[in-house]
């Protein structure tokens, strides 16, 4: 749960990344 939170708040952050 808390890595699929955290990469997809990563992804939301910066996506071009």
């Amino acid at each position: 749960m808390l890595k699929k939170s955290a990469a997809g708040t990563a992804t939301a952050y910066f996506p071009a990344r």
